[in-house]
């Protein structure tokens, strides 16, 4: 996952960096190397997001990924732009399935498995379109005068314990729950793993960089990254200031 808040001037470069990840990208043990199932890039126009690329091909060898990074050096107002290389585990490759995905002003990408059945549908949904599914109804139920990274810290709380409580047969509940999200204003980045084993392949770093902010899994450019703890919420809001705080 890869996402800029702010107008970085080198977001069509980062983005080409950020392809290369398709084929040598980090993975949890026993899988081969790269996130291949897909692809997609946004940014926000008019306050709602949309589609700079997406595709359900493997982005290291998709020329409509290098389309997409050369419409994102022509955004005059980028504000926040996402990225996402899927590497399927439920739900068929499918352009559905193929992150980030979208509600009305809300973009999300998430990488992580959740094993417990109160986040799997079918077989062809994936269970991170559930996931955002929940967050979405969580956030629109909620009483407007709530801060919106409480309504999340909230959410994510819940989720975590409905499927704790609730495994699959073999006693597994989630993997990850780490995701990126945006409403265009602000962005919520929450890095959230299961088990200790797993910690060098769910990270997820910000870089301070000149006029903006980037979220990404992999350190891609030189720069002072640091990483979020695990169980920990990160917030830029819409004046720019980055918040990390236990979720």
């Amino acid at each position: 996952m890869l996402a800029t808040v702010g107008d970085f001037a080198g977001r069509r470069e980062l983005f080409f960096k950020f392809q290369v990840l398709a084929a040598t990208g980090k993975v949890s043990e026993r899988s081969k190397p790269g996130h291949r199932d897909g692809w997609g890039i946004i940014c926000y126009e008019h306050g709602l997001p949309k589609y700079v690329g997406r595709s359900s091909a493997d982005a290291a060898g998709d020329v409509s990924y290098a389309m997409a990074c050369d419409l994102l050096a022509g955004i005059k107002q980028p504000g926040v732009i996402m990225g996402h290389l899927r590497k399927a585990s439920f739900g068929d490759r499918s352009i559905e399935n193929t992150q980030p995905l979208l509600h009305g002003k809300w973009s999300f990408a998430h990488n992580g498995t959740i094993w417990s059945p109160e986040y799997r549908g079918s077989n062809r949904r994936s269970d991170s379109v559930i996931f955002f599914q929940r967050l979405i109804e969580a956030i629109e139920a909620s009483s407007s005068n709530l801060p919106m990274e409480d309504v999340i810290v909230g959410t994510v709380r819940k989720a975590r314990r409905e499927m704790v409580s609730n495994p699959d047969r073999m006693g597994r509940a989630y993997s990850s729950l780490t995701f990126i999200m945006s409403d265009g204003a602000s962005l919520y980045a929450l890095r959230d793993f299961a088990s200790q084993h797993d910690a060098d392949y769910y990270t997820l770093y910000y870089l301070r960089a000149t006029n903006a902010i980037i979220f990404c899994q992999e350190r891609i450019i030189d720069g002072e990254w640091k990483l979020i703890p695990n169980g920990n919420l990160a917030t830029v809001n819409a004046q720019g200031r980055l918040d990390v705080r236990s979720c």
